[in-house]
């Protein structure tokens, strides 16, 4: 009966986060966070109902109560830099993005991220050297992606790497053709 209780809670505050209903998301976060207290998702899913309900601060709080349930988890990153990013926080956002990315070889999302980060704010437009290595790891998960081949190749001629921006030059034909 509680497991049942505890999954209908669950699925009730993701299917209000999905519907943007987020203060019945928090409730009913909030609500399955005392039935598991031990467990982070609740404080994690709550911090992302109350940040899209529009009160960071709050969802800080809530993030954190989710970060001291265990050890450091790439989707708490993620969280913190969106809590950074409606801060306008830019570089603490890449900061955070930068510990999911470190903790998950295959969280792609969070590379990408930092990479959109960086393009538009012109302190981190210097820093081609983890851009490149974010879009190495990508395309090494995922060699089909066109968009990160072609943002690795104009990496790569920025950084005046003649004999790398060739290879992807040449990997991106390969990719291309049989479109």
């Amino acid at each position: 009966e509680r497991a049942a209780e505890i999954l209908t809670l669950k699925n009730r505050g993701l299917a209000q986060l999905e519907e943007g209903k987020n203060r019945e998301a928090q409730a009913a976060f909030a609500k399955l966070a005392s039935l598991v207290p031990g467990d982070p998702l609740p404080y994690a899913d709550g911090a992302v109902a109350t940040l899209r309900a529009g009160d960071p601060a709050a969802a800080r709080r809530l993030l954190a109560r989710a970060e001291s349930a265990g050890p450091p988890r790439a989707d708490l990153f993620a969280i913190a830099a969106a809590i950074a990013e409606a801060r306008n926080d830019a570089g603490g956002a890449r900061a955070m993005l930068a510990k999911a990315a470190a903790l998950a070889p295959k969280d792609l999302e969070s590379r990408w991220r930092w990479i959109r980060s960086a393009e538009i704010d012109p302190s981190a437009k210097g820093d081609v050297a983890t851009a490149t290595r974010y879009l190495s790891e990508i395309v090494r998960e995922s060699p089909a992606n066109v968009p990160a081949w072609m943002k690795l190749l104009l990496a790569r001629i920025s950084a005046g790497d003649g004999a790398a921006a060739r290879d992807a030059e040449a990997t991106l034909e390969k990719v291309l053709a049989p479109a």
